[in-house]
C-alpha cells in the first residue's frame, strides 16, 4: 500500500508549549527539522487453520508398532489479498517446528517421506 512504509517530507517541531500561539517579540525558542522515513515491509503473517485454529490443540496417538506420528497442520497467510507469501519482498520460507512442553530445544517438522514440512511460498 502507497504511503505504508515510506512517508515523505515530515516535520517536527520542537517547542516550548507555553509559546505556542503567543505573540512574542523574538521567535520561539525551539528547532525545526524535516525529514522522510522508510522502513521495511512488515514480516508475513502465519496462522493455522482448521483443528488447531478452532480448538488450539490437537492429539498425538502413541502407536507402539510405529516409530512415527502423523498430524495434520494447516497453515495459511490471513493477509493474502494484501500481499501473498511468493510475492513478500523478505519471506524466504514457512515452516514447521515443535517442541515437547518443558523443552527449549525446537525441532523442524517432517513431512512422511522425511524431507523437512514447509508450506507453499
Amino acid at each position: 500500500l502507497p504511503g505504508r512504509y515510506h512517508y515523505e517530507n515530515i516535520k517536527l517541531l520542537a517547542v516550548a508549549e507555553c509559546e505556542l500561539g503567543v505573540d512574542m517579540w523574538r521567535d520561539n525558542i525551539g528547532a525545526e527539522l524535516e525529514f522522510s522515513l522508510h522502513w521495511q515491509q512488515e514480516c508475513a503473517k502465519v496462522e493455522f487453520s482448521g483443528v488447531l485454529k478452532d480448538y488450539n490443540t490437537f492429539a498425538v496417538i502413541e502407536d507402539p508398532l510405529v516409530d512415527t506420528y502423523t498430524i495434520a497442520i494447516i497453515g495459511h497467510n490471513p493477509d493474502n489479498f494484501l500481499t501473498q507469501w511468493q510475492d513478500h519482498p523478505y519471506l524466504q520460507e514457512v515452516y514447521v517446528r515443535y517442541r515437547r512442553v518443558g523443552d527449549s530445544l525446537w525441532k523442524r517438522a517432517k513431512k512422511v517421506d522425511g524431507t523437512f514440512a514447509s508450506f507453499g511460498t
